[in-house]
């Protein structure tokens, strides 16, 4: 008689030419396809969870590491081979954004070319210039590069680099104890390329399953937010792919914010309120979850003359929105699939009974009082609407 096999993940009898083992486990095809995948590079079967690269090449993790990178300015995946280098510098480039850094008249700031040396002795000296105010405009940077370099090269333009970026968080904590201060934001993380802090407005739910499906380390951190640092970790780049993964994988109510260490900064919308201003005059751009909140910060500041003149921009982030501020001002903008929860609530998921204590609290801090919150209650509203008021002002 033949002997059977079970699959472990659906429980199928199989016969031993039906049934795969992989990693001690028995599978039939069907679980085996769903559950692993093959790495394009070295032909080794890996589990679907753990493959690193983009939606075309499958890659493990140690040709990922040894073989692969992600190019500077658009994020896609490239060969170690076929990766470009700005002069000097340690940023891969894909050959379209290398050429067109090369066509760029102002150079990125990460651009140091070679140095050239004029005359003879023991000291050489050279100038930088900072022009503020006059915008960043090729034709006259073509110009002044012209006019000095007529002869020889003496100059070359790029972009200042030392834009200021600053993100804070008040945190309304419905995970982790906010006494501990290792659960408050920002979080703080790693990635091969970049280091970085994330604060989130909302609530997840799915945490706990995703630590668990992606054998994430466990860590003293209790607050549900800290699962999007760790899938961000977890693919060891912090790029437009890597963002998406995250976006794309958590469940519940969310808007991110994540500032890197190339003072990039990072909007991330999936239901969660998130306002953005730009204040030309001052080449500065504000965020936070609502418009009230975000006035109300600049009340007392020489800035709400911008937006009490009306000499202000106000940038719509939709939901499902990955938008980019580069350190010179450039917006870059992505998209992921945006899985819409407007149907969940905190109090779903609070451990409290008396979640319309936990709806003042939470009105409190967005700056109503509880009294505002009875009144609603008293004409009738539910606390959905109530919340939906509070956090859009709809």
């Amino acid at each position: 008689m033949e002997e059977k096999y079970l699959c472990s993940h659906c429980g199928a009898e199989l016969t031993q030419e039906e049934m795969t083992e992989f990693e001690g486990n028995i599978y039939c095809a069907d679980c085996l396809n769903d559950l692993t995948t093959v790495c394009d590079c070295c032909g080794d079967r890996i589990r679907r969870d753990e493959a690193e690269g983009d939606s075309e090449t499958t890659l493990c993790h140690h040709c990922y590491d040894y073989n692969y990178t992600t190019c500077e300015d658009c994020g896609v995946l490239i060969h170690n081979d076929d990766a470009y280098y700005d002069d000097d510098s340690d940023y891969p480039y894909c050959q379209s954004c290398y050429e067109k850094l090369q066509q760029d008249t102002i150079k990125s700031y990460n651009y140091k070319p070679e140095p050239i040396f004029y005359g003879s002795g023991v000291l050489f000296m050279g100038v930088e210039l900072e022009i503020d105010n006059g915008g960043e405009d090729s034709d006259n940077a073509n110009e002044l590069l012209m006019l000095a370099n007529r002869n020889s090269e003496h100059i070359y333009c790029k972009h200042d680099g030392s834009a200021v970026c600053v993100t804070g968080h008040t945190r309304h904590a419905t995970q982790g104890d906010k006494k501990k201060n290792y659960n408050n934001y920002p979080f703080a993380g790693t990635c091969k390329n970049l280091k970085f802090a994330l604060s989130h407005n909302g609530v997840l739910i799915n945490d706990a399953d995703l630590k668990k499906q992606y054998h994430l380390p466990k860590t003293k951190i209790a607050t549900d937010s800290y699962i999007a640092v760790q899938l961000l970790e977890k693919k060891k780049q912090l790029n437009v792919d890597s963002v998406k993964f995250m976006a794309e994988n958590i469940s519940g109510s969310f808007a991110f914010s994540i500032l890197d260490s190339s003072d990039t900064l990072w909007l991330i919308r999936g239901d969660s309120p998130l306002s953005l201003v730009h204040l030309p005059k001052y080449r500065l751009y504000v965020y936070a979850s609502t418009d009230e909140i975000l006035y109300k910060s600049l009340v007392d500041t020489k800035l709400f003359n911008e937006i009490k003149t009306g000499s202000f921009e106000e940038i719509t982030v939709r939901s499902g929105d990955i938008l980019r501020i580069l350190p010179n001002g450039k917006f870059l903008t992505d998209k992921f699939s945006y899985t819409d929860y407007s149907d969940f609530h905190w109090w779903d998921y609070s451990l409290k009974d008396d979640y319309i204590e936990e709806l003042k609290s939470v009105a409190a801090y967005q700056g109503f009082s509880p009294e505002v919150v009875d009144t609603l209650l008293d004409e009738g509203f539910m606390p959905e609407e109530i919340e939906d008021y509070i956090y859009c002002m709809e």
